[in-house]
């Protein structure tokens, strides 16, 4: 999210510095990859290394230093590569209704934590099996989230928690 906010706030010099964001995001999650697949030593899956486990955990629970690096290299390089096409595609009417959708991410972000607590711990309608599980309810997510939050764009020109977080962010 501090990423997103950052490139927000820097989007007029994003076609100078997207091909070096790219290129280290690239090299950023090549990297990750080889130290987690081949050089990160298998003994710190023994208890004794509990705290290297977790600082060098590629699991999205542990939050670790490496789930971070990834993360953040995956999301940096989909943001990049959503923007270039946004630009070489011009004006039209799919880019404009993702761009609605974009002006948005921290009320949808914060609405799928909301929605997803909702559904799988206080209702206990679904039941956290697994990674399909959470693609599938993502997903269904998301299906709904993106065309209300193009139309509530264009009615309301920002989302409630951008309306929030200008108040107090500027």
């Amino acid at each position: 999210m501090c990423a997103g906010i950052i490139l927000g706030r820097n989007i007029h010099r994003l076609a100078q510095i997207r091909t070096r964001i790219m290129v280290w995001s690239g090299i950023t999650l090549f990297i990750t990859f080889v130290f987690r697949t081949f050089v990160m030593p298998s003994s710190l899956t023994s208890q004794s290394n509990y705290v290297m486990q977790r600082v060098l955990s590629t699991n999205n629970v542990d939050h670790s230093v490496l789930h971070v690096t990834s993360t953040l290299s995956v999301a940096l390089l989909a943001f990049c590569c959503v923007s270039l096409i946004a630009d070489f595609q011009g004006s039209n009417c799919v880019v404009e209704f993702i761009a609605r959708t974009g002006q948005m991410t921290l009320s949808i972000y914060l609405a799928h934590v909301l929605v997803f607590n909702f559904v799988v711990h206080w209702m206990h309608w679904v039941r956290p099996t697994g990674l399909d599980t959470a693609l599938v309810l993502s997903l269904a997510f998301y299906v709904i989230a993106v065309p209300v939050s193009s139309m509530w764009q264009r009615r309301f020109g920002i989302g409630p928690f951008e309306r929030v977080y200008r108040a107090f962010g500027g």
